[in-house]
């Protein structure tokens, strides 16, 4: 049947559909139809004339889905036997009442349209050509008009000018819209032609359009054209040079978007399967506007504008305030990137651990980030610079995710392998992670891309269209997924792990915890405030991601430097220490402990730090003292009296406050090596004891992770 309806089920109910005439056909265009078979076949009994002036009439009525099918099959087998310039008109005329704006409702429901046009364009073209190639006038500009297609041509003389009478070509309609050949070409040429499609741009789909474009353009689901569609052919056809190409304007229609990404695309129509692309083909921004967009181009076909409209629309002045709040923020967060590493250098030898370790090699990722990221808005009018940028952002931005996957990989050994401690094969997976598998991804995707896709028309970073962005996306979901899940570990046995509990190492990842729950956040939440930056709608995300990507350095420095009450602690007593020494007397003190004296004001200060002394000397004694019989055959057991005895000789002079300054001084800024040795032998009662300092769990840990 030519007319179908569907019954549908409503809760039970049976509903109609809607009637559907994708099937239906007139009468006229069947006849058309098997005319054109006919004298496809051979038989010369059909006058080619009369076809065309029938499809030009029937074209102009109220048409089905199979009808327009069915002209545009006309046209396709007639566009090479037109034989007068009656019939080249017509044929024209029937192209442009088939692609009119009162058959829009028509196309819509026709699968596969973008094919369709394609072919309207190929035979228009060529009768076109044929038109202006049979007119009398030679130097002229020849045109013929109808509502939706303008064709606009010039056949040039034989005999060619002298050299400095040569100018441009202007094959440009009333406003503006056509070709501009340039004068050094103009003697190479016989013949220009250009069509204009002005309706042509209503009927295309959206959907088969991204399935249609090459990877010059990229596809993404919001392409859309809605420009007219130019075509431009000369003979004989060539290139030209891009110091001198051929200008093509077009008039875009961009309503309701604000400086959407506007690509130069060209087809070639008469080409089975050919697809858009954009090679040979630039933009000119300076000589476009909202309205007229030219296209610098090097060869002759079909012409049209692409935009791409998902990315977030930014008007000048917002513009401005992003860049001015990335740059500010970065740069603040560049001098907190530099103060927590120059802490850390300063007092290595009190703060030295595995987390120490970790941040130092953090903040010098997130530094060189924020570096590039100030450079970011300078690079963009450098392509091979912003290209640069672009892989170095990519580099430096997944390192600083890989060592925040260190840092998750470090409480795991902390808390859920505590006998295994930190040793030297781990830094070597560490370092691997956080500097060589982002070397790896970079260098692989710059090497398999060529570079394309680093550095954008808007941006020093990396392209959506061409999916490049999945080089940074998927290995920081694997970094925040891997995460979480080693939160969920470190929440759950601390929260039902007695044995945990009593363990040394449970006050270290406890704070260790609060610490991370504060940066991964930041780097987590930063991102995913960034992937939502699709459209004016969520312009909010946009600043979001401003704001937190400038913030990084600023809190980290605030949470290990300003409120870890370790490095407080180690910059008071320096100060202490220097301001002593200062005075000429601390020589001696340190010297001669004995002999020394104090005033009431050191005695106060030196007595609060006695208090404590004491306390820890008498909890280092008795702990040894279980120790002896817990560690007794092993290696370590030696090494762990030494230390014992060491710090309960250095406690025994506090009766002195001057002293007493001295021990407060010489236990928190002795070496570590003693302080890990005491909590690496509490676990592995000294089998380890020839491990270094730096590959031991280390009690600054808990210090430097404390917030």
């Amino acid at each position: 049947p030519n007319v179908t309806r569907a019954c549908n089920s409503n809760d039970g109910r049976p509903v109609w559909g809607d009637v559907n005439f994708s099937n239906c056909r007139t009468s006229v265009v069947v006849e058309l139809v098997e005319k054109v078979s006919r004298l496809d076949e051979g038989f010369k009994s059909e006058n080619i004339s009369e076809i065309l002036k029938e499809t030009k009439q029937v074209s102009e009525d109220e048409l089905y889905e199979q009808d327009v099918r069915d002209i545009v099959y006309v046209l396709e087998k007639t566009k090479e036997k037109t034989e007068t310039q009656d019939d080249r008109q017509n044929f024209i005329d029937s192209s442009s009442n088939i692609v009119s704006q009162n058959k829009r409702d028509v196309w819509v429901n026709i699968p596969s349209r973008n094919d369709l046009a394609k072919e309207i364009i190929s035979g228009t073209d060529l009768n076109a050509r044929n038109y202006i190639s049979q007119t009398a006038e030679t130097g002229e500009i020849v045109t013929y008009s109808t509502p939706n297609i303008d064709v606009r041509g010039i056949r040039l003389p034989t005999v060619k000018p002298t050299e400095p009478e040569l100018e441009d070509i202007r094959l440009l309609d009333a406003v503006g819209e056509g070709v501009i050949i340039p004068a050094v070409v103009t003697n190479k040429l016989k013949q220009a032609t250009v069509v204009k499609y002005s309706s042509i741009k209503d009927i295309l789909s959206e959907e088969e359009l991204k399935d249609s474009v090459d990877n010059t353009i990229g596809s993404t689901e919001s392409l859309t054209i809605r420009s007219t569609i130019v075509s431009f052919t000369s003979e004989p056809q060539f290139n030209v040079s891009a110091s001198n190409p051929f200008k093509i304007v077009l008039q875009n229609n961009q309503t309701g978007y604000v400086c959407p990404r506007r690509t130069c695309a060209f087809i070639e129509p008469e080409i089975n399967n050919s697809m858009w692309g954009s090679e040979g083909c630039t933009l000119n921004e300076a000589e476009s506007n909202e309205d007229n967009v030219t296209c610098d181009c090097d060869h002759t076909t079909a012409f049209a504008i692409i935009m791409d409209v998902a990315g977030v629309q930014l008007t000048e002045s917002e513009r401005e305030i992003l860049e001015t709040i990335s740059t500010v923020g970065c740069s603040i967060s560049l001098v907190g990137i530099v103060l927590t590493i120059l802490m850390h250098v300063l007092f290595w030898k009190h703060v030295k651990s595995p987390r120490a370790k970790i941040l130092v090699n953090l903040c010098v990722a997130i530094g060189f980030t924020d570096i590039f990221a100030i450079l970011e808005g300078v690079a963009r009018d450098s392509p091979n610079f912003c290209k640069a940028v672009a892989a170095l952002l990519h580099f430096f931005v997944l390192s600083a995710f890989g060592w925040m996957l260190c840092e998750g990989i470090l409480l795991y050994i902390l808390l859920i392998r505590v006998f295994d401690g930190v040793r030297g094969k781990h830094w070597k997976i560490f370092y691997f992670i956080g500097w060589g598998i982002p070397l790896l991804i970079v260098a692989v995707s710059f090497g398999a891309t060529q570079g394309e896709g680093y550095g954008t028309e808007s941006s020093c970073w990396l392209s959506v269209e061409n999916k490049l962005i999945w080089a940074f996306v998927g290995p920081a979901f694997l970094v925040i997924l891997a995460n979480t899940i080693v939160f969920v570990m470190v929440l759950r046995t601390m929260m039902k792990s007695q044995k945990v509990k009593l363990q040394d190492n449970f006050h270290k990842v406890r704070t260790g915890v609060k610490a991370s729950v504060i940066i991964f956040p930041i780097l987590g939440l930063t991102w995913i405030f960034g992937v939502m930056t699709f459209n004016r709608e969520t312009l909010f995300f946009r600043y979001l991601f401003a704001v937190f990507n400038s913030a990084q350095g600023l809190l980290i420095f605030l949470f290990h430097c300003v409120l870890n009450k370790q490095i407080r602690d180690i910059v008071r007593n320096s100060t202490w220490r220097r301001s002593t020494l200062s005075t000429g007397s601390g020589k001696n003190y340190f010297r001669h402990p004995k002999s020394s004296s104090s005033s009431p004001k050191k005695t106060v200060i030196g007595s609060r730090i006695n208090e404590k002394m004491v306390e820890k000397s008498a909890r280092l004694q008795l702990e040894s003292n279980g120790w002896k019989s817990e560690s007794a055959g092993h290696g370590g057991n030696n090494n762990l009296n030494v230390s014992v005895a060491e710090e309960a000789r250095e406690n025994e002079n506090m009766m002195s406050p001057l002293q007493g300054h001295s021990s407060s001084n010489e236990f928190v800024g002795r070496d570590n090596d003693a302080v890990e040795g005491e909590a690496y032998h509490r676990t592995r009662n000294g089998e380890l004891g020839n491990s270094s300092s730096t590959d031991r769990p280390s009690n600054n840990e808990e210090a430097h992770l404390a917030v």
